[in-house]
């Protein structure tokens, strides 16, 4: 199965009578999946359900989600003015104006407002209890209509998550074959390796001997101790169980690429655990002639770990 990546942008549409509800859907990269809503004012009450429907279908990425409803002529369907809001205001400001003036007579009362901006401010004036059952009932009005277009969006992000996904797979394998390259390499010196750790280990144990002769300090070091002393701190430089351990972790995220199931996750995971012993055998490596290959390793899982973070 081909990865999906979390960047992607989709669009849908759906007309009912002579309205039409347009659906777009922007995801980003995100650990986990977070879905942000953008909805006109009389569909607020499917929120909710907009939101679960989502993350049923995207499991990872921050979802941005815009729902227009628009009349078929271009213009939006725009809240108007609530009449029984506009009275209870008309009718406040008449008997402020009353008291004002039969108190203090020198006042003046000005107008009731000074531009219809300052009049939309007010509470309720577009809203109140006729507003909210008008929105319920577009609610239900709409909801199959919206779905459609949530649907449509959601489609076309899936498949633009699936072709930018594919190309993300291509990109993987080329660097998994990199490292494979590269741990086959360091496999093949691994006897060399060996062989020259003790060499540069015996190497230091005689100067440390011939430095403490030279003190007249006469020492000596029995053949068979000093070889299996030899022995024990190169085994302990062995990189074979990072090897093997390694590989199993390469071909872990081949098949894991192609199933069902894979997740970015659980990708970053085996990242992890790839750099571990890595960077285990980086450490026992120091100063011989395939530290370089180890350094490549390490550059090409974190390119690895950087693709990653774009997979669902």
């Amino acid at each position: 199965m081909t990865s999906q990546s979390m960047t992607s942008y989709g669009y849908g549409e759906y007309s009912v009578g002579d309205q039409t509800l347009t659906c777009e859907i922007k995801t980003l990269n995100s650990r986990y999946v977070e879905v942000n809503v953008r909805l006109p004012r009389q569909l607020f009450a499917l929120e909710t359900e907009i939101i679960n429907h989502v993350k049923s279908v995207l499991r990872r990425g921050k979802v941005d989600v815009f729902i227009d409803l628009n009349r078929q002529s271009g213009h939006k369907d725009l809240p108007e003015i609530d009449e029984a809001a506009l009275s209870h205001y008309l009718g406040q400001y008449e008997k402020a104006s009353l008291q004002i003036k039969s108190r203090n007579k020198a006042l003046e009362v000005g107008p009731f407002f000074t531009a219809f901006t300052e009049l939309l401010k007010l509470e309720g004036i577009t809203g109140g209890e006729k507003s909210r059952v008008r929105g319920e009932e577009a609610g239900a009005q709409f909801r199959d209509a919206l779905f459609e277009s949530l649907n449509k969006a959601l489609a076309n992000v899936t498949q633009a998550r699936k072709t930018e996904g594919a190309a993300l797979d291509a990109a993987l394998i080329e660097l998994l074959d990199e490292m494979e390259h590269n741990r086959q390499i360091v496999a093949s010196k691994r006897d060399a390796i060996i062989g020259q750790l003790r060499a540069n280990i015996q190497k230091r144990i005689e100067h440390a001997i011939a430095n403490i002769n030279k003190t007249n300090q006469t020492v000596t070091a029995p053949e068979d101790r000093l070889l299996t002393e030899i022995a024990m701190i190169s085994d302990k430089a062995d990189i074979d169980e990072e090897l093997t351990r390694l590989a199993t972790h390469v071909n872990e995220f081949r098949r894991m690429l192609k199933d069902e199931e894979a997740a970015g996750r659980k990708l970053d995971f085996i990242c992890q655990e790839m750099h571990r012993e890595v960077n285990t055998m980086s450490n026992k490596l120091v100063q011989t002639e395939v530290s370089q290959f180890t350094i490549e390793m390490k550059q090409t899982i974190e390119r690895i770990r950087q693709q990653v973070q774009n997979i669902e």
